[in-house]
């Protein structure tokens, strides 16, 4: 016989809840203590993970530094090199050559600017505003001022010429008073009329001589593979040469105290232009200490020994027109 409820019709003995669960729906789904009711145990991946309160690595774009990496942009060349550095790493500056007006305004400056501070700095700097219009107008200054001093030296009492030729006045007359046979040959007048022809000529023969000197050491440097130009260093050497030698001159024709000046400051200032003459020929032709020594030396050791020679000819021939000279009777 089966017990199974009929259809519409509850069964006898329905099924109790518990005391337990009673409670559960009587506190809203509470305990009785409050707290919620704990869910039944769940099998793991059930429920989805907590959602972190910040965003996973790589969502959002990294923040762009406040400035760029090293080597982003190009690092900037300073003016000049670092203390110590090799002769080479000047820059130059663009050339800018001056106009005669501009260019004869700064010739104090930039020789008192090659002077007072010597270096290869210095005379890169100055070399780009070479002009021929102010190399040409310096070397015609060059020729006046100096061969008129040679001109009027020998006629200013305490001057340079004058003592010399004095001297040598002196040392014929004296020989013929001791040799007893006088002749008429006299070097003082001899070396006065060259001098004179040489001081007269001087527009000439000065910037001759000085263009033919800068192209003896061009001929050297490019020997050495410098890389400077004719104009540059021509100009670079003007700027000490040309204002200091002008004040030398003018200088040796005070009367008594001209010859004293000019033999001094000529061996002071002769030995200082060598060094001047170093840095130009680093910073015209871009050449080591070394190849520079060489280039402004050589021509000096080629000079010694032509002098000498030349010095030796010289003597033949004053003792060979003495020795052929009648004399005159006492």
């Amino acid at each position: 016989m089966s017990h199974e409820p009929e259809e519409g019709k509850t069964p006898e003995h329905p099924q109790e809840s518990s005391p337990r669960e009673s409670e559960y729906i009587e506190f809203g789904g509470q305990n009785i203590n409050g707290t919620p009711e704990q869910p039944a145990y769940t099998q793991p991946g059930a429920y989805s993970q907590p959602i972190s309160p910040y965003p996973p690595q790589g969502v959002y774009p990294q923040p762009i530094p406040p400035y760029p990496p090293q080597g982003a942009y190009p690092q900037p060349i300073p003016p000049y090199p670092p203390q110590g550095a090799g002769d080479n790493n000047f820059p130059e500056p663009p050339p800018t050559p001056l106009t005669l007006k501009e260019g004869l305004r700064q010739l104090l400056g930039q020789w008192w600017k090659v002077v007072r501070k010597p270096s290869t700095r210095s005379f890169v700097e100055e070399k780009g505003k070479a002009s021929w219009s102010v190399i040409w107008v310096l070397l015609i200054l060059y020729g006046v001022i100096g061969g008129g001093a040679l001109v009027l030296q020998p006629y200013i009492p305490g001057s340079y010429l004058n003592i010399y030729f004095q001297f040598l006045s002196f040392n014929q007359h004296v020989s013929q008073s001791a040799g007893g046979y006088p002749y008429s040959f006299n070097p003082a007048d001899f070396l006065r009329t060259a001098f004179q022809v040489e001081g007269l000529f001087g527009i000439i023969f000065f910037p001759l001589g000085y263009l033919l000197g800068e192209a003896i050491y061009l001929l050297i440097a490019k020997l050495f593979k410098g890389s400077g130009s004719y104009r540059q260093q021509a100009y670079a050497n003007m700027l000490y040469i040309v204002p200091t030698t002008l004040v030398i001159s003018i200088l040796s024709l005070v009367p008594f105290l001209g010859g004293v000046l000019e033999l001094i400051l000529g061996m002071i200032i002769g030995v200082y232009f060598y060094v001047l003459r170093i840095f130009a020929t680093q910073a015209v032709h871009r050449l080591s200490i070394g190849r520079a020594l060489a280039v402004v030396f050589i021509p000096v050791g080629l000079a010694v020994v032509l002098s000498f020679l030349l010095s030796i000819i010289i003597i033949v021939i004053i003792i060979m027109t003495i020795s052929t000279h009648p004399y005159a009777t006492p």
